[in-house]
């Protein structure tokens, strides 16, 4: 009697016909799929958002009407804390003009500022007005094909990668320039950071680039500061490491030093990463251009660099100097 009692508790069902465990199953399984399509509304959203911001900023961009520039900042998210400064030690070892580097001896060869040539007053020029009415964290504009065409930003370097250039939360977040560099004078790099993002969205287009008829036929990068404009010639493709026992390691802080010896390092080793014979020459004075994006390996960083056309250089000579680079074997 007990036994049978037992079995009766056991396969005991709820008024559907639905055991204890089948319904617990079911509900889980419910609230995984609300959670779901929650998550699908809100990237939807956020990718609308985005896209209506970019839109914006473009048309704002290529207009041709002069707008007074406002100092007035942006109001849709607050500024989050900023991400840790440098140590001492790094700051000494860059060679940095922060004074943590003054008591580094002066016998060490060393690059000096240099005043933008057509800008040395460091006028804002119009054509970012209107844009800085949206949100005076906006410091350029990036022009790579038909690929990108968006604003730069600069802030921290925490804020942007998961807010776009109207600093609405968005999971594409925006390319935004290193807090670190400076803009009081011409940078000697500009390291610009964006999200590799499957869509393509931000630096996910970078990839094209593994595609060496790609690279001859998208040689060319625009950056325009708030300062001044440029034009950049790609001279390497590659893959480096933030591991400093790695032999791909980049040391970012040596490419934005002012000392020579760290910054000509920095240069071979974007060099020597590059997938492709490097057929465009690059001295220890250009200014360089780094687009960096995440890679599947925590560690690496996808980049793409370019050095800044000097002045006279002819763009069809160094277009067809590109197009006579080949693939570097072991690099794929």
């Amino acid at each position: 009697m007990l036994k049978q009692q037992w079995n009766g508790r056991k396969k005991s069902r709820l008024p559907f016909g639905l055991s204890v465990r089948a319904a617990l199953i079911l509900a889980v399984c419910a609230v995984l799929i609300l959670f779901g399509v929650i998550g699908l509304i809100v990237r939807a959203t956020e990718k609308q958002a985005s896209e209506k911001a970019d839109e914006e900023m473009r048309s704002l961009y290529y207009q041709h009407t002069p707008i007074p520039t406002v100092t007035q900042a942006p109001t849709a998210s607050p500024t989050p804390e900023p991400t840790p400064q440098p140590t001492k030690a790094q700051l000494q070892a860059s060679g940095s003009s922060s004074s943590l580097a003054t008591s580094q001896p002066t016998s060490v060869p060393r690059l000096n500022p240099v005043i933008y040539p057509d800008n040395p007053s460091r006028t804002v020029s119009e054509r970012f007005a209107a844009l800085r009415q949206q949100n005076t964290d906006i410091i350029g504009w990036l022009s790579i094909g038909s690929m990108v065409d968006e604003a730069v930003v600069q802030r921290d370097n925490s804020f942007y990668m998961d807010h776009n250039v109207k600093g609405q939360q968005d999971v594409n977040g925006a390319i935004f320039l290193d807090a670190f560099i400076s803009l009081d004078t011409r940078p000697y790099a500009l390291i610009l950071y964006g999200h590799n993002m499957r869509t393509g969205a931000r630096f996910g287009s970078l990839r094209n680039f593994d595609n060496i008829s790609f690279y001859r036929k998208y040689p060319f990068i625009g950056f325009t500061s708030i300062y001044e404009e440029g034009s950049y010639i790609i001279f390497s493709v590659g893959s480096v490491s933030t591991e400093e026992n790695d032999p791909n390691f980049l040391d970012f802080f040596g490419l934005t030093s002012n000392r020579k010896d760290k910054r000509l390092q920095a240069i071979e080793t974007l060099q020597a990463v590059s997938a492709f014979t490097e057929t465009i020459d690059v001295v220890i004075d250009d200014q360089i251009l780094l687009l960096v994006t995440c890679e599947e390996k925590e560690e690496n960083r996808r980049i793409v660099a370019a050095r800044r056309i000097r002045d006279g250089e002819d763009r069809t000579k160094l277009k067809k100097m590109v197009e006579d680079a080949a693939e570097r074997p072991g690099k794929k």
